[in-house]
């Protein structure tokens, strides 16, 4: 499991976000960003954090894992 991917996302103030499906769109004051995700990763919104989880223990789904976290965070950072 990638230690990247435990660590939950915050949600500043002023930014939305909607998760709808394999994708989560998070919107801002600087514009819109869409990330797609995979099925081998589950995410969820609560309490102003993102936390993206795995589906199994695979050696492919954590580095997903990883992976996705940062797409996401990157998003939330650049708007």
């Amino acid at each position: 499991m990638s230690r990247i991917g435990k660590k939950p996302i915050d949600i500043p103030s002023g930014v939305e976000v909607k998760l709808e499906g394999n994708v989560i769109t998070v919107k801002g004051s600087k514009g819109t960003e869409s990330v797609e995700f995979r099925d081998e990763v589950k995410v969820s919104v609560a309490d102003n954090k993102i936390i993206v989880e795995t589906n199994s223990d695979d050696r492919k789904a954590g580095a997903l894992h990883g992976l996705f976290r940062t797409l996401i965070a990157n998003a939330v950072k650049g708007v």
